[in-house]
């Protein structure tokens, strides 16, 4: 999942396999722009227009800014980014287009993705600073803020929205110094080490800072990031000529600066794929999501070539698989690893293994739901909806599909498998209590039950579960 401003900085590496995985890692942290790239709306769309300023209200130049929609996948709110990535020119301005309809993020990030297909220098890069010299700057979403709590959605119709100045948010300085100990002696000379950070705090998992850490010494680095006190997780991966390795840590911060991190790292797995559908698979993406926890390890995605193969890396372990861009009403139907039948729920890549191969198939005429979520005789926007087999026990995080209403309250769901669900609908304050079973039995008996068959259509009006 890669947007135009990681293409750009990893377009010159000398291997594409790495540049694939590279934008897998991004991903995994949900970092700038770390998305499927996106079809151009051939609609009329809108606009968010803008500045950024520092925290004395001067313009700041080269700061990226990008609009996101919530989605929903594996038990997990992602951010989606839609639309170009834009830079702010030297008067703060930046002008965000391609935007379909619905509520908006907008988020401001002051450190770029570097270009880690050149040589990287020892000096840290020339950067604003905010009137307190023992902080940073950091992620900061509109209107200004770093907490995702705090943020402010821009309802986006088809004119252009201004949304003023966004003041960059700074949090207190902390030195995180890591040492990268590989799991084997890594073969080939390494171009790039690039570290992203995410906070537990942070639902949307989208990170607090991804960029290349200055070298100390040899597989030593550090970076100063604004940091709050709290729980963070570091995504370490190691760029070389002849492979990838990757590695994370989680560690805490208080008041000072934490210790000295070991982070190991490991090298991935390459899974042989194909898929079997009908027509071109192009535009077909594969994605692998950790499970039972996608908030733990790294997921995985790669794009589908026409004649349906495709080529995954991952890290050792248990991953759900998704296959997204289908055609209509199709659905992922069945998967076969080293050709046995298997649930795409649960795959399980061994790190002993020799050779990966998966084959996913894809079936037509799956079914569709659709309808509004109403709440006070009012249609509500941004409400999520949940559609989960009736068969399902525990939790929803793998086998439930999610989506949210827009504007005018309205939700879809397309190529669903056959079977019978529950539909329920409820609030984004209620998404972390999906993991407690009871909750989740409570929402299932509040749920509009039905059964899908080949072609089916369902026109439903739920109302939104209250808080409880």
């Amino acid at each position: 999942m890669i947007s135009t401003g990681i293409q750009s900085g990893l377009s010159k590496a000398v291997n594409s396999k790495f540049i694939c995985f590279i934008a897998i890692v991004i991903h995994s942290a949900v970092a700038w722009g770390a998305l499927p790239p996106q079809e151009t709306p051939r609609q009329p769309t809108g606009v968010i227009s803008g500045r950024v300023v520092d925290d004395d209200g001067r313009p700041m130049r080269g700061v990226q800014v990008q609009a996101f929609a919530a989605s929903y996948r594996h038990g997990r709110r992602d951010m989606e980014p839609r639309g170009n990535v834009a830079a702010t020119n030297d008067r703060g301005e930046f002008r965000l287009f391609w935007l379909e309809p619905a509520a908006y993020y907008v988020i401001a990030n002051p450190n770029p993705l570097p270009d880690l297909s050149r040589p990287q220098t020892a000096s840290l890069p020339v950067r604003y600073l905010p009137s307190d010299p023992d902080a940073s700057f950091v992620m900061t979403y509109f209107p200004g803020t770093w907490e995702v709590s705090r943020a402010e959605v821009v309802q986006v119709g088809h004119g252009e929205v201004n949304v003023r100045a966004i003041q960059m948010a700074a949090l207190p300085t902390r030195v995180i110094r890591l040492s990268v100990a590989y799991a084997k002696a890594v073969e080939g000379t390494s171009f790039g080490v690039l570290a992203t950070l995410r906070s537990e705090r942070d639902p949307s998992m989208v990170p607090i800072f991804a960029s290349a850490p200055r070298q100390t010494a040899r597989n030593e680095f550090e970076a100063r990031i604004g940091l709050m006190p709290g729980v963070y997780e570091v995504i370490v991966s190691v760029l070389t000529t002849n492979g990838t390795q990757i590695g994370s840590r989680t560690f805490s911060v208080d008041r000072t600066d934490p210790e000295p991190l070991i982070v190991p790292v490991s090298p991935t797995k390459s899974v042989e794929g194909q898929v079997v559908a009908e027509g071109n698979q192009a535009s077909m993406r594969v994605i692998a999501a950790p499970t039972p926890s996608p908030l733990i390890g790294v997921p995985a995605w790669t794009s589908v070539r026409s004649n349906g193969r495709f080529m995954l890396e991952v890290l050792p372990g248990t991953y759900a698989l998704t296959v997204e861009g289908l055609q209509q009403d199709d659905y992922l139907a069945e998967a076969e690893f080293h050709g046995k039948p298997t649930s795409p729920s649960f795959i399980e890549f061994l790190s002993d293994a020799d050779s990966l191969s998966l084959k996913l198939s894809i079936k037509k005429d799956g079914g569709r739901v659709g309808g509004v979520v109403m709440d006070a005789n009012q249609p509500r926007a941004g409400a999520i909806v949940v559609l989960a087999p009736v068969e399902d026990s525990g939790t929803l995080e793998q086998s439930a599909r999610f989506t949210v209403t827009n504007l005018q309250g309205e939700f879809e769901i397309r190529g669903v498998a056959l079977g019978q669900y529950v539909t329920i609908a409820f609030d984004d304050s209620q998404w972390e209590r999906l993991r407690d079973p009871a909750f989740v039995k409570s929402l299932a008996a509040d749920g509009t039950a039905f059964t899908v068959t080949s072609g089916s259509r369902h026109d439903l009006r739920l109302i939104r579960i209250p808080k409880r």
